[in-house]
């Protein structure tokens, strides 16, 4: 009796073992069938689970389905019931559940299931902590990610190259330089993805001419997988400055193949655009890159759409996409701050202006002497009432802000603009500088003012007015004011590659009311790349 019931047991065994075989070897199946033909992977592991409706691993394979799909809330729910089983493996379902989170934006969410993942995942907690740091490291929170990859005992080679790139990121590109050398002796990374990371070191700490070297050498293999749309990625990120034409086919190149590195494309895309006065398109770009989940591409996008929207003279819309662009309180760079103080200033928000600046230093108590706000401080200061310096102690701007003057203004033109003086701009011998500060006064309005400073610019047509810094013969007159006034405090003939005039953008906009054949083709794209977000 006692033999019959081990041959029981033991035949019981061997059917399990059987079975759990066979439903390992129809799930690969259904894998790779995913692979070629989503949908038919889908039929095929609805199926499956008819068959086996409690495997929770089938149920894994599904949810994995319906997220490529776009369907996350569905997704969502059928990680949440494999996260609720008893699967020896559920952690793997919190993962998938962070990364959801993380696609919608919710990075709290994210983060608290990447933390749960790790603590119910034992001696596999390395899965868990990769997701966790690569959270943080689509923060911009370089230093914490590399502080969680550092917790993995054993890391593997792809571990070590992503520790690299973090070490690059928080500003340590020498030493991101000698850890790649050191894996290119000894590792099991191809030649083709260390050479990919090496130039966008290089690219990072601006050496381009090197890094156009290494990532073009990638672009001599057949194979165009991940490594070579992420080398092109970069190579149109070098060359939006320099080749424009070349920058945007790269990128049109990767929206065709769906490369979108979370919509960071589409900034490369709005400089390259904006460059070629493309404007209409370049707003599109900008704003496809703020749907991003990676904080640092919709930071980015914001960022470029606001100056965008500075230059066009949208100063609302300029200030929302400029404070959402602001997505680490401890790390406002001067750019922004000028920019927004400036959007500010131009909509007479004073207060505004006042309290951002003050909680710029206050978090930061260094800013101001790295960074001299003093004409924005005065003219706030002015605005609201505040009690001023004496003129002896402040410089010509200042003076200026505190109690206008136009002989001191036309002193200052004649001491720096008249005389050659080494990095300045000179006037012609022949021009009347008193007359054509009468006559600049006149010519000044919307349509001919630059938005890129916390003062007011303007571009005014002037033939054969002076020189450039290249003592090249200079046709245009820039012309400085205290906001909202006519009151010039310099002027000087112009240098080339000027910012557009707010009026130049908003003609070439309205020129552009039939899309370009470029704007047409993307679109489609455009669309498409909305279920990226979904």
């Amino acid at each position: 009796m006692r033999h019959n019931n081990s041959k029981r047991k033991y035949q019981t065994t061997i059917e399990k073992t059987k079975d759990i075989k066979n439903r390992s070897k129809k799930l690969e199946s259904i894998k790779n069938l995913t692979s070629k033909n989503i949908n038919a992977g889908r039929r095929e592991i609805l199926h499956y689970l008819e068959e086996y409706p409690n495997d929770m691993f089938g149920y894994f394979h599904y949810g994995h389905i319906e997220e490529m799909l776009g369907n996350l809330d569905h997704a969502t729910e059928i990680f949440t019931a494999v996260a609720n089983s008893d699967w020896k493996n559920k952690y793997s379902a919190i993962i998938r559940l962070g990364d959801i989170a993380s696609k919608k934006g919710d990075i709290s969410k994210a983060r608290t299931l990447y933390t749960k993942a790790i603590n119910e995942s034992s001696h596999e907690e390395v899965y868990a902590l990769q997701a966790l740091a690569t959270l943080e490291r689509s923060q911009g929170n370089y230093t914490k990610a590399l502080a969680i990859l550092e917790k993995i005992s054993l890391p593997t080679d792809k571990i070590k190259l992503e520790k690299v790139k973090l070490i690059a990121l928080a500003g340590n590109a020498e030493k991101a330089l000698k850890m790649i050398s050191e894996l290119a002796q000894n590792s099991t990374i191809s030649k083709r993805e260390l050479t990919l990371v090496y130039g966008r070191v290089l690219r990072q700490i601006g050496d381009k001419k090197s890094a156009l070297y290494y990532l073009e050498s990638i672009k001599e293999y057949p194979l165009k997988d991940d490594t070579y749309y992420e080398a092109i990625y970069e190579l149109a990120r070098i060359l939006e400055e320099t080749d424009t034409k070349s920058a945007i086919a790269y990128c049109e190149e990767l929206i065709a193949t769906d490369n979108l590195y979370d919509r960071a494309v589409y900034v490369t895309l709005g400089f390259a655009n904006q460059r070629l006065g493309e404007y209409a398109n370049a707003l599109k770009c900008f704003k496809e890159a703020t749907k991003s989940t990676d904080t640092e591409v919709y930071s980015n996008g914001y960022y470029q759409l606001g100056c965008l929207q500075y230059l066009m003279g949208e100063y609302e819309q300029a200030e929302h996409s400029l404070q959402n662009s602001i997505v680490n309180q401890q790390n406002i760079s001067s750019a922004l701050c000028a920019k927004l103080i400036g959007v500010y200033i131009k909509q007479g928000k004073y207060q505004q202006a006042d309290a951002f600046l003050q909680k710029v230093i206050q978090i930061n108590g260094d800013f101001l002497k790295e960074h001299d706000f003093t004409l924005a401080k005065l003219l706030i200061a002015k605005k609201l009432g505040r009690s001023l310096p004496p003129l002896n102690r402040c410089s010509y701007g200042g003076q200026q802000i505190i109690d206008y003057s136009k002989d001191r203004t036309l002193d200052h033109i004649k001491k720096y603009h008249v005389k050659r003086v080494p990095d300045k701009t000179t006037f012609s011998p022949d021009i009347d500088i008193e007359k054509l500060y009468s006559e600049a006064v006149l010519q000044m309005n919307d349509a001919n003012r630059i938005n890129s400073d916390i003062m007011d610019f303007y571009a005014l047509s002037y033939p054969n007015c002076g020189y450039d810094q290249e003592n090249n013969i200079s046709n245009s007159l820039i012309v400085i004011t205290i906001p909202g006034t006519t009151n010039i405090i310099n002027m000087y003939p112009a240098a080339p590659n000027l910012l557009p005039t707010q009026g130049e953008i908003l003609s070439k906009i309205e020129s552009e009311k039939r899309p370009s054949k470029q704007i047409s083709k993307f679109n489609a794209r455009f669309e498409k790349s909305n279920n990226y977000k979904k």
